[in-house]
């Protein structure tokens, strides 16, 4: 039998970290918007589909391009697509289950809001970087909730996998 485990630690960045994790969010929300948009635009011109694969080479191509890409880790990049890429196979697993309308395609993520980083750092499971939840009604301040609550970095691993991980630079 397998466990899951979450793990979930308060982090409390300075004010150049919060806005490096903050840019690292919208970037995150942005790939995932133009990796959607590019399976959607090759799917109408050529009827066919792009895999996380074949996604993986057009973001080699979009690092050599633009270098604010190519500062952000591979790894991250990597982990979006292969997000969006389990997002569609869920979509057409519910889709032949008969769920119909209700399948759930993959939606575009907001930009202006994006609220968490996936990191590919263990084979089952990865950290995640969360915007802190609301207190009272009010938003806490910041890309990650630095000004009052802080953020939360969570960890997910299986079968009782010790976590280990450590972070130099933010």
């Amino acid at each position: 039998m397998s466990v899951m485990r979450r793990y979930t630690f308060k982090i409390y960045p300075t004010a150049s970290q919060d806005a490096a994790l903050g840019n690292t969010a919208r970037m995150c929300a942005e790939l995932w918007n133009a990796l959607l948009q590019r399976r959607e635009d090759v799917y109408r011109r050529e009827k066919r589909t792009l895999t996380a694969f074949d996604l993986g080479k057009e973001i080699t191509d979009l690092r050599a391009a633009l270098p604010e890409w190519r500062a952000m880790p591979r790894s991250i990049q990597e982990r979006v697509c292969g997000d969006l890429d389990n997002a569609f196979k869920a979509f057409f697993r519910r889709a032949k289950q008969g769920a119909g309308h209700q399948s759930g395609y993959p939606r575009y993520k907001p930009t202006r809001s994006a609220t968490s980083i996936p990191f590919r750092e263990m084979s089952k499971g990865g950290w995640s970087f969360h915007r802190a939840p609301e207190i009272a009604g009010k938003p806490a301040s910041g890309p990650c909730g630095a000004g009052r609550e802080g953020g939360f970095a969570s960890a997910g691993a299986g079968n009782s996998t010790a976590i280990a991980v450590a972070y130099g630079k933010a």
